[in-house]
């Protein structure tokens, strides 16, 4: 048998957090439901340099604005492929 594939798409949003520094870095959360591969994880974006709250909130609007729906294929021969 071949490679088997298991593809879901969701909508994200990108939001901006804070560490307990205060360093922002950017979320992105399941939005009126989520991928059930990704359910009890949470996927997050360090931001580089000394990016501050504003432009992190300039990059998540910018995101948000531009980019669809996640998807995300899984392989029969990934180990949580079910």
């Amino acid at each position: 048998m071949g490679t088997v594939a298991r593809t879901e798409r969701g909508h994200f949003v990108f939001t901006v957090k804070e560490q307990n520094d205060g360093t922002p870095w950017i979320l992105l959360e399941p939005w009126g439901g989520t991928v059930s591969a990704m359910e009890d994880a949470v996927v997050g974006f360090e931001l580089a340099g000394n990016a501050t709250r504003q432009s992190a909130e300039q990059i998540a609007t910018f995101l948000n604005s531009n980019l669809g729906d996640l998807t995300f294929t899984m392989f029969s021969s990934h180990r949580y492929f079910s």
